[in-house]
Order: C-alpha cells, then structure tokens, then sequence
C-alpha cells in the first residue's frame, strides 16, 4: 500500500544518508585541499552520492530493477537498462571520487538524470 502523506519522520532514513554525504565530503575536501577547491568538494559529493545510492540499489538489485522499470522511460522498455543502472551509479561515483575523466562523466551523468527526470 502506497502511503499518500509522509510525515518528517518518514524522511529520516533520507536526511539520515545524506547526512552522512555531507560528512563525507566534508572530511575529504578538509583533508585534501582545506576547503581551497570547489571542484574538488563537488567531485566529491557527486562521487558520495552516487556511490551510497549505488550500493542501497545494489543490496536488493532485483527488486530495485523490478521497480524501476515501471516508472523509467528507459528501463520499460529494457530490462538490461533496469539492471545495469545501479553499477552505472556506482562506476560513475568510483569516477567522479578519483577525478577520471570528468567531461566525459560529466556529460553521462547530464543525459542520464536528464532521461531519469523525465521518468
């Protein structure tokens, strides 16, 4: 059964893993560049990002494939998609973490929230 009003208690486990993005961040940029580099602290929440969301769809790919077919433009119609989507994630946050090939990932993660938006 789907729940139609959410209250903020619904939310923590959200504000909780974004929270600990936060830190992560937070930790990395402080200890490599003393907070001197932009760019690098936003590598390194897109890397955060992607990778705990990655791994949370990893834990229960199946499910999560099942799930996403039903409301991603792409993923209805391949399944393949459904479930390569999670290590798409993961890759590009393992990419964006170590600074490899940043226009390219840049360029991929556009058009893949892009797709994924309008879904």
């Amino acid at each position: 059964m789907i729940k139609e009003k959410y209250t903020i208690k619904d939310l923590l486990p959200l504000f909780g893993m974004f929270a600990v993005v936060l830190v992560y961040t937070a930790t990395v940029t402080t200890y490599y560049s003393g907070w001197n580099d932009i760019m690098f602290m936003m590598r390194q929440f897109m890397g955060g990002f992607f990778l705990l969301f990655g791994m949370l769809k990893v834990i229960n790919w199946k499910e999560f494939a099942m799930a996403y077919a039903l409301y991603d433009l792409v993923a209805m119609r391949s399944k393949f998609y459904a479930y390569l989507y999670p290590a798409i994630e993961v890759t590009l946050g393992v990419m964006y973490v170590l600074g490899l090939y940043l226009i390219s990932i840049n360029w991929i993660t556009l058009v893949l929230m892009g797709i994924s938006s309008v879904g």
